[in-house]
């Protein structure tokens, strides 16, 4: 294969972190790239957004949480498929059973070996839910990868993705300098609707 065709592999891939037993693997697997046209399928308040986290996701050696939420069906996982197709960084993605597990010896192992990366945490509601409501939140340990001293090691990035209101989510995760960006995505404005509806050919 030539280097371009491989560079292009690389580009669609995603690793998932599994647990198996006590050990934590790291499998990687191929996802197709998704072609998405912002201003066509969301509103236009996200253009900016978008624009931001790629700009931060892009650069080397940065630090940082990404949070985006909203009602099932609004194109939080389209446009996340659309995000990790357009970084050159490794993106590691965590299930809710084991980012439970994010200070354990073996997951910061993991993280050590693999530094300025993307971890993704979908249905990341027990993982940032403000600790005056469950015992179960892992904040603490999101507050010392993103922004405590071993972040300055791992300088990885984390994109949390969840389906219920902001006022959950616990404020240190909310925090200037901490935060990259929130968004709430939401039902289309009419007009927006109506020219999806147009392009998508439907009456």
């Amino acid at each position: 294969k030539t280097v371009k065709a491989q560079q292009k592999e690389k580009d669609f891939e995603i690793n998932i972190i599994s647990l198996n037993g006590k050990e934590l693997d790291l499998k990687t697997l191929a996802i197709k790239s998704t072609v998405l046209d912002i201003d066509l399928y969301y509103n236009d308040d996200f253009k900016l957004i978008d624009a931001l986290i790629k700009e931060r996701l892009g650069k080397e050696k940065d630090k940082g949480i990404v949070l985006l939420h909203g009602l099932p069906g609004t194109g939080k996982t389209t446009y996340l498929r659309y995000l990790i197709g357009s970084l050159k960084k490794k993106v590691m993605f965590v299930s809710p059973g084991v980012a439970g597990n994010l200070m354990n010896p073996e997951f910061m192992d993991l993280l050590l070996d693999n530094p300025n990366s993307v971890l993704v945490i979908e249905d990341a509601e027990n993982i940032i839910m403000d600790r005056k409501y469950s015992d179960q939140s892992s904040v603490s340990n999101l507050l010392n990868i993103s922004d405590g001293l071993l972040s300055d090691c791992l300088n990885v990035q984390i994109i949390c993705t969840f389906n219920s209101e902001l006022k959950f989510v616990d404020n240190a995760l909310l925090r200037k300098g901490r935060l990259i960006a929130k968004y709430e995505f939401g039902k289309l404005s009419i007009d927006k609707a109506n020219a999806l509806s147009k392009h998508l050919g439907l009456k």
